[in-house]
């Protein structure tokens, strides 16, 4: 794969994840989830490496960088104002209506992973052009892997109807939810589109527990790992590589 067409014109979108991927956050208890709440931009912390990468992305003139993060709305003012203090632009900015669900007492979508994020890569994938690449970036405290992994596989066409509903009903998606994704699920055009997942190891899980989900899925302690996997993908060049390992 490489980053960018023979007419120079890119072909790649990348996802990024935020917290725990981008952003060394805290949310395991409630108290970490008032600290995140109320955090300034200034206070916010970076994963080493992840905004040099982002930038080097940027420098290859990608068909789109796209941010989804499960932080509620109520964030984007402060994150928006971090990533640009980082030097990192974006294309599409997914931020999670939780506050919308808890009104209307939606209690599950709190902790619901796999129906709001699946939803909004598959909305997504509609917009980008049925013969664009992708790179996904996310970590090891929630579901990403498996997310990633089952996102690509309905790219690909290896997924069936009933596998699909199977799957969205052991995760408990709300019913109108779970229609949405259905219709988004027979419109995706298939293509073979996602070409590597990068899962940052934030809780320092055994890399070897990624093993179940192929080659595609790569798990990664640090972001020179990444950038070097992806110089030898052809979606960055060494220098670049070395850039990154610098920071």
């Amino acid at each position: 794969m490489r980053g960018r067409s023979q007419n120079g014109s890119s072909a790649t979108v990348y996802r990024w994840d935020l917290d725990k991927t981008y952003l060394r956050t805290e949310f395991d208890t409630m108290g970490d989830l008032v600290r995140t709440a109320f955090e300034t931009p200034q206070s916010k912390r970076t994963v080493p490496g992840a905004a040099a990468l982002l930038r080097e992305l940027q420098r290859t003139e990608p068909r789109a960088i796209c941010i989804l993060s499960g932080s509620p709305e109520q964030m984007r003012r402060v994150l928006e104002s971090k990533l640009r203090h980082d030097g990192v632009r974006w294309d599409e900015f997914v931020l999670k209506p939780s506050l919308e669900n808890l009104l209307r007492g939606r209690f599950r979508f709190l902790r619901d992973q796999l129906g709001y994020k699946l939803g909004v890569l598959l909305r997504s994938r509609r917009t980008v052009g049925g013969e664009t690449s992708e790179i996904l970036f996310g970590d090891d405290a929630e579901s990403d892997a498996f997310i990633y992994s089952f996102y690509a596989d309905i790219c690909r066409g290896a997924v069936d109807r009933s596998t699909f509903d199977q799957i969205l009903d052991v995760a408990r998606v709300y019913p109108d939810d779970a229609a949405a994704l259905r219709e988004a699920f027979e419109a995706i055009p298939t293509h073979d589109a996602v070409h590597q997942v990068f899962i940052h190891l934030d809780r320092v899980s055994s890399a070897d527990a990624f093993a179940v989900f192929g080659a595609r899925v790569c798990p990664i302690y640090n972001y020179f790992q990444t950038s070097v996997v992806l110089a030898e993908l052809g979606a960055i060049d060494a220098a670049a590589a070395l850039r990154v390992g610098a920071e």
